[in-house]
């Protein structure tokens, strides 16, 4: 662990969680979602809430990485986009929108991370439902 990923990031007005341990949750949370998608039929598969909730880590995280400078940014970034890529590579392109209306987020007030969709799973299934 460096420094940097010892700052700490508030998630909200009472929580704040350290750097690194924001970018290992997204990491995790990506990861099971991924899993997820190939065994959607077990009883803890995640749902729709679950990827909200993973959708709103990335949002914080962006807000960290937007308020570093440059230097610390191209430190940090890296194991930010291994995970960013992972989630691309698991999801497609959400042209319907089902996740943003399930969210209740509108496309001109989200990132990229928003306009995409499980290709398919139980999370996949609750949005289309």
């Amino acid at each position: 662990m460096n420094d940097l990923e010892d700052s700490i990031v508030r998630m909200s007005w009472d929580k704040t969680i350290r750097l690194g341990d924001l970018i290992s949750s997204w990491v995790e949370h990506v990861g099971r979602l991924e899993a997820d998608a190939f065994d959607y039929r077990s009883a803890f598969a995640w749902v729709a809430d679950d990827l909200i909730g993973a959708l709103y880590l990335r949002d914080i995280l962006e807000r960290a990485l937007a308020a570093m400078e440059p230097a610390d940014r191209a430190r940090i970034q890296p194991r930010v986009l291994v995970a960013d890529e992972v989630f691309i590579s698991s999801t497609e392109d959400d042209v319907s929108g089902l996740v943003r209306a399930f969210a209740g987020r509108r496309e001109q007030e989200t990132d990229w991370w928003w306009g995409r969709v499980p290709r398919e799973g139980r999370i996949r299934d609750e949005l289309e439902e």
